[in-house]
């Protein structure tokens, strides 16, 4: 298992460098861990966190779920590390680079190789026949090369190869930690405070309510009186007076 872990942490320090690798230390043994967290405990920006886990999402490395955050209304996501795929792309590359060493052993038994003293490069028989003999780069006589310490590396390399691939090939158990459970826990237990505190909070509540209606009750109610409307005066109608002397009867026979 430790073999296998670290084959892994190798693969991923590859594809997303040493902050990868960090990163991929705080998914370990965990489930479902928001990226918020992962920025907080490896003190980098969202951003960067983010850009790390899509490197590894593109070789399906990570996957996520997203929960939507109730106080502050967006989307938070939660993120896990896919052992089992990173696995399997381990297998594959394996089995790709055993082939390469087989091919390599193949033809270092079945071809003569030469090379120069400054080993600017390795040409077969008939390629070393088309130079005379001499290096193209340097003009140094080509001398045949011994392969049989090169063979025993192959060797070595190819059963190294074969070994990793069967240690691979055994099932992964990790036990992991559930994050968010763990946050609905803390939640849970706010609410259940919060409850608590309504509760002694009611009866002081009540008390305050029943000393606000008392005082209510003992303040009395002002009278307004009502203002009494003044009686309109009649238009008082003026009295003709009548002329004295001669112009004032002749108005009274014609009827002025």
């Amino acid at each position: 298992m430790e073999k296998i872990l670290y084959m892994i942490e190798a693969l991923v320090k590859d594809i997303a460098g040493a902050n990868g690798l960090r990163l991929l230390k705080e998914l370990m043994y965990k489930e479902n861990v928001s990226e918020v967290k992962l920025a907080e405990n490896l003190k980098l920006g969202v951003n960067e966190v983010r850009s790390l886990l899509y490197k590894l999402h593109a070789y399906n490395l990570v996957y996520s779920t997203r929960k939507k955050d109730k106080e502050k209304g967006w989307y938070i996501y939660y993120w896990t590390f896919n052992f089992n795929h990173g696995r399997d792309i381990l297998i594959r590359k394996k089995k790709k680079r055993l082939e390469r060493l087989k091919e390599e052993g193949y033809r270092r038994k079945n071809v003569d190789v030469y090379e120069c003293k400054n080993k600017c490069m390795e040409l077969n028989l008939n390629e070393a026949m088309g130079y005379n003999f001499r290096c193209p780069d340097c003009e140094q006589l080509l001398i045949h090369k011994d392969n049989t310490v090169h063979l025993e590396k192959l060797e070595k390399e190819i059963k190294e190869t074969e070994n990793d691939i069967e240690i691979l090939k055994q099932p992964i158990k990790i036990t992991v930690k559930k994050e968010v459970k763990g946050v609905r826990r803390k939640k849970i237990e706010k609410k259940i405070k919060k409850k608590i505190r309504k509760k002694k909070a009611r009866p002081q509540k009540r008390k305050k309510r029943g000393e606000v209606k008392s005082k209510r009750k003992n303040i009395k109610k002002k009278i307004v009186k009502k203002k009494k409307a003044k009686p309109k005066k009649k238009p008082v109608k003026k009295k003709e007076v009548r002329k004295k002397g001669f112009f004032g009867k002749l108005k009274i026979k014609v009827g002025f």
